[in-house]
């Protein structure tokens, strides 16, 4: 019932608030932009037909948009925190995880699930919690198929330190130090190997690393990047994890210890994926709308091949000068025919068209097993490039 009254204000609020951007009076104006800014996402819904409006209350829609899509990003970018009481098994902890976080982490063996877990969490970040129990019951972690963090007695469990900077986890391995040739001189290098892992209801597109933005030292001692020129752009290959080698150059004996890793990546990310389905059945489909996004299954066709073939009109709310052609293809990464049988992976995709933000892309699936199944795409949702911070600490390596 509050749900409802909440809505039935907003239809008489919003629009009142909408009226008052184009009054003549600039108290008025900034009032009702504030007011609706306050007012959240909610409100994007009445922000669909503008075109209408002068052009006072179009510049300052604008403006509330920009505002309420930076926000958006930056709550979902958070790390997502998770709490219950001492006591509980692995499958009530596992349970809530997905209803506090909306991350979706699964036990293998399913016999996991009946253990006891000596501790409680309150409010504990995503990360330190999942390493909290893999320590507390001896066990490791790794991603699926269908990008889901399974706590498994299997999973080796990574080796060196992490920190973890909001939803992004940093792993750090000190490598065996080696002699590496820079231009004529022979020099000692220290590898280190990264690993970044995001939480599950992240989607990673591409990791930028630049070398000289990276600090490993002791208390006295800083080590020079070997190549500090170096900037990488690494692709996702399951949209979770990226892995990448740093080296320092060692031109001095290092006291026994331990170093800290200082440094900083560039993310880009989609805050959320947003299952759309599509009957097979049916199409043309009608328009799903996320957010400014909007999917339509436009055309299926079927062939004597056991093959069956999609095509989507896909309009995306994309940052400017971000997804250049060759990288397009990693915004229709997650798509699958949902079946009686399971799920069925696209054998092809190929974006067909383009204008500006909206592609039409078609999918092709090896299959005769097709009728009465789902088409469904995953919507990339808040997609932006940020930067993350990391220090990790207590990074042993041999002298």
């Amino acid at each position: 019932m509050a749900m409802l009254a909440d809505d039935a204000r907003l239809t008489v609020d919003v629009p009142a608030l909408i009226a008052q951007l184009s009054f003549p009076s600039r108290k008025t104006r900034m009032e009702a932009e504030q007011a609706l800014m306050g007012m959240g996402e909610s409100v994007l819904a009445y922000f669909k037909e503008t075109e209408h409006l002068p052009v006072a209350a179009r510049e300052s829609i604008s403006r509330i948009k920009l505002k309420l899509h930076a926000e958006a990003i930056q709550t979902k970018l958070q790390a997502s925190h998770v709490s219950y009481p001492d006591g509980r098994s692995f499958s009530e902890i596992i349970e809530l995880i997905s209803v506090q976080t909306n991350n979706e982490v699964l036990l293998s063996p399913s016999s996991l699930g009946k253990l006891t877990v000596p501790m409680k969490a309150e409010q504990a970040p995503f990360w330190e919690m999942i390493d909290d129990l893999s320590k507390t019951a001896k066990i490791g972690w790794i991603w699926d198929s269908q990008q889901r963090l399974v706590l498994t007695s299997e999973a080796v469990r990574l080796p060196g330190q992490h920190s973890v900077s909001n939803c992004v986890r940093l792993n750090v391995d000190a490598a065996q130090r080696r002699q590496n040739f820079n231009q004529t001189n022979l020099r000692r290098v220290q590898r280190l190997n990264c690993r970044l892992d995001v939480e599950p209801r992240i989607h990673l597109f591409y990791a930028t690393i630049e070398d000289e933005t990276f600090s490993f030292a002791t208390q006295d001692t800083a080590l020079k990047p070997f190549t500090p020129n170096s900037k990488r752009e690494l692709t996702s290959s399951d949209n979770q994890t990226v892995e990448f080698p740093l080296d320092f150059i060692v031109d001095r004996d290092l006291p026994d210890g331990t170093l800290h890793l200082d440094g900083k990546v560039k993310l880009m990310t989609a805050g959320q994926r947003v299952p759309c389905r599509f009957p097979i059945k049916q199409s043309p489909s009608e328009t799903i709308s996320v957010g400014e996004s909007e999917v339509m299954l436009e055309l299926v066709q079927n062939s004597e091949t056991d093959r069956v073939v999609c095509t989507l009109q896909v309009k995306l709310k994309l940052p400017p000068d971000t997804f250049t052609s060759h990288r397009l293809g990693m915004l229709h990464q997650s798509v699958w025919l949902e079946t009686s049988s399971g799920r069925i992976r696209p054998s092809d995709m190929q974006i067909i068209s383009m204008n500006n933000h909206t592609h039409k892309v078609r999918f092709t699936f090896e299959t005769k097993n097709h009728l009465g199944g789902n088409l469904v795409y995953e919507v990339p949702h808040l997609i932006s490039e940020q930067e993350f911070q990391f220090r990790v600490e207590d990074v042993s390596v041999s002298r």
